[in-house]
């Protein structure tokens, strides 16, 4: 199996939102609000980012959510360099033939790719979410199963420059920047937090703590783990080439993946509760403290921890330093069997490997939210707004160890008006974002629907994003 293989096979075995890693989706609640979530997300919503919220509970002892009516679920893909006008301009050609570049038009896409781009997908699903407010002696608890899937192509910066002007004399195009992950995997968690009755103290009307247990099941993994590669045309007009790469994979062996060393094909039976190849623990800790009624701020550390992956795993390694010299004095042959030496040094075979691990999106969440209403400020309903700060320790699909800073307003103005939802999201895996969503309370239970890249719906053709949330939860 060779490598563009295996990512597609990881994409192919994704059949499913979930609370995971600095970027990635949330409940359509939070997904409304811009992704600003660390202290405003209460009840089952606050699992997987800060388990002490739960002692805020929303004005409930117990609430659930399951795939009834709709499942809560959320799906987000696009990139964080081009946008939908400029793959039609570029890739998508004049009258059924291809696009002739002009100097400017190549100038202008070396440009889109100059830093490098991302390309992303998430997709996730809450199958089963529960939780429960006690006294402030007892505390609260909760639980939650949910799954996770999402991919990452990084691009190189160089390989615009590569393929738009050739192999330039002298300029080394270094593609080392390029990097490719994707995941499937299932969180178990049970949380518990407690207000911290015994401290008195007399600055905070109320702190609390909470902690999350989670065991990982992981159905599929693909991701490189060294890329060192480079590209460079000399004087003499030879190309020196050197790369190399190390990647691993696993999969369960319900998905039927086969390996070049593998000797017997399997029939793939991929299933809501397949196989797992691999296992894991992580720990999520949080802190909230209420200030004069109306103010609550947040501090959690989630995933902490790791998968061990020991299913179908395989690695795939080149370490290639090769110079083929100038095409000006060779042969048609001569030419063919540089090229052949060269694309064989390439052809990355996978080899069976032992077990390996990976780290889990562990995460710095930091939040500060105020609430306005017509006592303090007259504000018509009640009027709730957040800042929040998001610091990922690792890139992973969901992850980034780019800062996002977000801001988040929630206002229910009256009684029969829907929960009005908007915010603005910046940095982190998918750069800016505007959101806007509605949440209906209908008594036992919420609905809830948002988009985390609204922008894509006012201006189609510049968007680089789409993305749709939605939800549904029974309060008892």
């Amino acid at each position: 199996m060779k490598i563009t293989t295996l990512i597609i096979a990881v994409i192919i075995s994704i059949n499913l939102y979930a609370q995971f890693g600095s970027s990635a989706l949330m409940d359509a609640k939070s997904s409304g609000m811009g992704s600003t979530y660390n202290t405003t997300a209460k009840g089952i919503y606050t699992l997987g980012i800060n388990p002490a919220n739960l002692v805020h509970g929303n004005n409930t002892d117990f609430e659930m959510s399951i795939p009834f009516p709709f499942p809560s679920l959320g799906v987000r893909g696009g990139t964080d360099f081009i946008t939908i006008e400029d793959i039609n301009y570029f890739f998508g050609g004049v009258d059924g033939k291809p696009r002739l570049l002009t100097d400017s038009d190549k100038e202008r896409l070396n440009g889109l790719f100059e830093d490098g781009g991302k390309i992303s997908f998430d997709l996730g699903l809450e199958i089963f979410s529960a939780s429960y407010v006690s006294t402030p002696k007892v505390g609260a608890f909760g639980f939650s199963i949910k799954d996770y899937a999402g991919w990452y192509f990084q691009i190189p910066g160089a390989v615009s420059n590569l393929v738009l002007y050739g192999n330039t004399l002298g300029k080394v195009h270094d593609l080392s920047d390029a990097d490719v992950k994707a995941m499937y995997i299932r969180s178990y968690s049970l949380s518990y937090a407690r207000e911290i009755v015994e401290w008195k103290q007399k600055v905070f009307d109320k702190i609390a703590a909470g902690i999350s247990f989670k065991i990982y099941s992981g159905f599929a993994y693909a991701g490189t783990d060294q890329v060192n590669s480079s590209v460079e045309l000399d004087n003499n007009l030879g190309v020196n080439t050197k790369s190399k790469l190390l990647a691993y994979s696993s999969f369960s062996p319900d998905l039927g993946v086969k390996y070049d060393f593998d000797s017997v094909e399997t029939d793939p039976k991929p299933s809501p509760f397949m196989t797992p190849a691999g296992s894991g623990f992580g720990i999520d800790i949080g802190f909230t403290a209420v200030w004069k009624k109306n103010w609550t701020f947040s501090l959690a550390f989630t995933d902490i921890g790791s998968i061990n992956w020991t299913g179908n795993n395989a690695k795939f390694a080149t370490d290639v330093d090769y110079y083929i010299e100038t095409f000006e004095t060779e042969s048609e042959e001569g030419k063919k069997s540089q090229l052949d030496s060269l694309k064989e040094m390439f052809d990355t075979i996978a080899t069976k490997t032992g077990e390996f691990s990976t780290s889990l999106p562990t995460t710095l969440r930091m939040g500060a939210a105020y609430k306005f209403t017509k006592e303090n400020s007259g504000v018509p309903g009640v009027l709730i707004v957040a800042l929040d700060y998001n610091q990922g320790f690792n890139n992973l699909p969901g992850n980034s160890t780019t800062p996002r800073f977000s801001i988040g307003s929630e206002w229910k103005p009256m009684d029969w008006i829907p929960f009005i939802r908007t915010g603005f999201s910046f940095g982190g895996a998918n750069g800016f974002g505007w959101a806007f969503g509605l949440g209906i309370n209908m008594g036992v239970m919420d609905l809830d629907i948002a988009s985390t890249n609204m922008e894509t719906a006012f201006s189609p053709n510049s968007s680089k994003r789409v993305s749709v949330s939605i939800g549904s939860k029974w309060k008892f």
